[in-house]
């Protein structure tokens, strides 16, 4: 029984046959060590610690006891993700404690798959936020690697976008990130099976983690509209608007408040803020060299995939191509309050990481393989940087 379980009839293993198996079992066996190594190193085995609380914002009389604190600091996003699953329908008080309510309460997803997975269990939830991220990092690298057989290209280029930097910088600070990437890959993966409704379904999920996501219906839009000429497939394509409004309205109605841009200018003149980054980063003393090189590695990889794009758009005119187009200017457009660390630009970039790959599986252009190579090399510094290597 042992070897037939081993191999089949042509002597080959399971894993030769089902490739796609054998990635997403690496995917989660990096992703495995990587965070029972970072929550040893870091917070002496705590994974509380990824939630990242700071001290000075969330009063410790509100969290159960063994919760780790940062002391003097005013913590991360994963702190407000954390108190959102302790209420996410709005039925306490506890969104006093977030500094932007109505802002916070739009990635309402994860945090309540928090919730709903930890089983009323509070003390379960920090365990359950790294759970979703890696599963949903996984099921993103087998879609993205499904597209990449039915293409007759390598399964195994999927690990492009299972080790993005980004994910991974998600992940250490329980972040919504790999979740809303994964809904949006599968929405994508469904609009090029024209199923549809399948892809309104994923979208408005990927909506409701991030609301960002919301800038790939106007993309899907236009492709059936214009490009496909199908009204009533660009109508489907736009039903995520729906979930999106009403849970706005939700939130307005719960918190008397109207969701806002969370208080700071994402988006500026073309590249005011990554000019003002490289000057900090490159010729100021003090910053590490691992920091100096993920954004050097950040940097030619994003203007690498400005160019593909433009390029891609004159050759093929579809939704990868123009999603690609639109979110490879982020990186030019983005202000001084996300170009400031890799916390931050590294995971607001991951769209435009995931489209690039994306149009290498639609195109089958070995260039794309130079941007790729560049956002895996700068996973392998980032490990430098947060002190794993």
């Amino acid at each position: 029984m042992e070897s037939r379980l081993a191999s089949d009839g042509n002597g080959r293993s399971v894993f030769h046959r089902r490739p796609i198996l054998l990635l997403c079992l690496v995917v989660l066996a990096v992703y495995t060590v990587l965070i029972l190594r970072y929550a040893e190193v870091k917070f002496d085995g705590n994974i509380t610690g990824f939630m990242c609380i700071g001290d000075s914002s969330v009063p410790a009389d509100v969290l159960p006891d063994g919760v780790l604190f940062q002391r003097n600091s005013a913590g991360y996003d994963g702190q407000f993700f954390y108190l959102i699953s302790r209420d996410p329908f709005i039925l306490t008080d506890l969104h006093q404690y977030l500094d932007n309510p109505s802002y916070r309460y739009q990635r309402v997803l994860y945090p309540a798959l928090a919730a709903l997975f930890s089983l009323g269990r509070v003390e379960a939830i920090p365990f359950m936020f790294l759970f979703i991220n890696v599963i949903s990092i996984v099921i993103g690298t087998a879609v993205v690697a499904k597209m990449l057989r039915t293409q007759a290209l390598s399964p195994w280029y999927a690990l492009s976008y299972g080790l993005l930097s980004g994910m991974f910088l998600a992940v250490l600070r329980d972040l919504s990130g790999p979740l809303s990437s994964c809904f949006m890959v599968v929405a994508l993966y469904y609009y090029s099976k024209e199923r549809i409704p399948l892809c309104s379904l994923a979208l408005a999920l990927a909506i409701l983690t991030r609301e960002t996501t919301i800038l790939v219906v106007p993309v899907l839009v236009f492709d059936s509209l214009i490009l496909r000429r199908s009204p009533r497939r660009a109508v489907i394509a736009a039903l995520p608007v729906l979930a999106f409004v009403g849970w706005q309205l939700y939130i307005g109605l719960r918190l008397g408040a109207v969701p806002t841009g969370g208080g700071q200018h994402v988006f500026t003149y073309p590249l005011v803020g990554m000019i003002h980054h490289v000057g900090e980063v490159l010729f100021s003393p003090g910053r590490p060299p691992s920091e100096r090189a993920y954004l050097v590695l950040v940097l030619l990889a994003s203007w690498a995939s400005l160019a593909l794009a433009f390029r891609e758009v004159m050759r093929s005119r579809n939704e990868i191509s123009f999603g690609f187009l639109g979110f490879s200017f982020l990186p030019i457009m983005l202000s001084e309050s996300v170009w400031v660390e890799p916390w931050a630009y590294g995971r607001v970039l991951l769209p435009a990481a995931i489209f690039m790959i994306l149009a290498f599986v639609r195109s089958k252009d070995r260039l794309y393989l130079i941007p790729m190579g560049l956002q895996g090399a700068s996973f392998v510094v980032l490990l430098f940087w947060v002190n794993l290597l």
